[in-house]
C-alpha cells in the first residue's frame, strides 16, 4: 500500500465549502491527521460507496502529524482513476492524473460538493489540483540547446497513435513539409535513435535537436504532461499542441503554440524561420535567464504533488 501526502491545507478545502468537519487548523492537535482509504479491491468491502459508514472503523494514525496537513492511504488503481475517503466525514475524492476525455468521470461537477463529492485532478477547478508539474521534477530553465548544435527540425514521441485530438494527423501533415520532424517512437516512427541514444533519456535525445513537438493525446483545460514540461527542461523549443488554456500555464515566450496558425505549412514556414534565424531562435530562450513570472509561480506552488521537494 503507498503513502502520500497532500501539503494542501485542510482550511483551503473548508474555504471553498462549508460544512461540518471536526479537523481543521486551529485544533489540529486534537485532529493531527485525516486518513483516507482507497476504494477496495474486489476481496474486500469495507469501502464500498454502499457501505461509508463502516469508514469510521478504520483507525487514525497520528505518526508524522507535523508532516503531513492530509494523511492519506491508497491502493494504485490500474484503470488511472481512484477514489478516496475521508476519515470521519462521509467526503469522496475523485483522485487521478489522467484526461478527462479518456475518463469522463474526471470531468468536474461544480454541484458535486452539495454531496461531498470532490475531486483531486489535473483540472485547476479541483479542490485539489494535481498538475504534473512540480519544482522537484522539472528544471524548466536548463540550459538551452545552442543554436548552431542542434538539428534544425523536430522530435516526436509517443506510442499512442490514436489520441482523442488527432495528433497523430498534425504529424503527419506537418512530416509532409520542408519542416524536419523525427519519430523516434511506435507511432509515425520514420527513423531511428541516434547511435547512444533511446528512450530511456528522453531529454538527452530531446537536445540533439532544437524543437519538439509537445503533442497531447487530448485537447483539455489544464491537461499539460510532461511531453511540455520535459521538452522545456531539455532546453529545446515545445512546438505544442494539447490544453486550449496552456498560455494560462506559461507565461512567458518559451512556447510555439499549433493553434496560432492557420494551417499546417504556415506552422512549417515559421518553425523553418526560427530554425534559421538566431536572433529570433534566442528569443524563444530569454525567459530562461530571467526571473519566472509571479503569476507561474503562485500557480505552481500550490502543493506537493507526486514528488518530493
Amino acid at each position: 500500500m503507498d503513502h502520500e501526502c497532500w501539503k494542501t491545507p485542510v482550511a483551503t478545502l473548508m474555504q471553498a465549502h462549508s460544512f461540518p468537519f471536526p479537523a481543521t487548523v486551529a485544533n489540529r492537535g486534537e485532529y493531527p491527521g485525516i486518513v483516507i482509504q482507497a476504494m477496495p479491491s474486489k476481496t474486500d468491502d469495507t469501502f464500498t460507496s454502499t457501505n461509508v459508514a463502516s469508514k469510521t472503523l478504520i483507525s487514525r494514525d497520528t505518526s508524522s502529524s507535523n508532516y503531513c496537513d492530509v494523511r492519506c492511504y491508497f491502493e494504485q488503481k490500474g484503470n488511472g482513476v481512484g477514489r478516496r475517503y475521508v476519515y470521519g466525514t462521509d467526503w469522496e475524492f475523485t483522485m487521478s492524473m489522467e484526461g478527462e476525455q479518456y475518463y469522463p468521470k474526471l470531468k468536474i461537477d461544480k454541484s458535486a460538493w452539495k454531496e461531498s463529492k470532490f475531486y483531486s485532478t489535473t483540472s485547476f477547478e479541483s479542490e485539489v489540483p494535481l498538475p504534473y508539474f512540480s519544482f522537484a521534477e522539472y528544471s524548466i530553465q536548463s540550459d538551452a540547446v545552442p543554436f548552431h548544435e542542434g538539428i534544425k527540425g523536430a522530435t516526436f514521441i509517443a506510442r499512442n497513435c490514436g489520441s482523442k485530438n488527432n495528433r497523430e494527423g498534425v504529424v503527419k501533415k506537418l512530416m509532409e513539409t520542408t519542416f524536419r520532424v523525427d519519430s523516434v517512437s511506435t507511432c509515425l516512427r520514420n527513423v531511428q535513435p541516434r547511435p547512444g541514444l533511446d528512450l530511456r533519456d528522453k531529454g538527452k535525445l530531446m537536445r540533439k535537436y532544437l524543437f519538439h513537438l509537445a503533442f497531447e493525446n487530448q485537447n483539455s483545460d489544464d491537461y499539460i504532461t510532461e511531453k511540455l514540461w520535459g521538452s522545456l527542461s531539455a532546453g529545446v523549443i515545445p512546438i505544442y499542441f494539447g490544453a486550449p488554456n496552456a498560455k494560462q500555464h506559461i507565461p512567458f515566450k518559451g512556447v510555439i503554440y499549433v493553434d496560432d496558425f492557420p494551417s499546417v505549412d504556415k506552422l512549417a514556414d515559421y518553425l523553418n524561420k526560427v530554425a534559421n534565424d538566431q536572433q529570433l531562435y534566442e528569443s524563444y530562450h530569454a525567459w530562461r535567464n530571467e526571473p519566472l513570472p509571479q503569476s507561474f509561480l503562485d500557480k505552481y506552488d500550490l502543493s506537493r504533488t507526486h514528488s518530493k521537494w
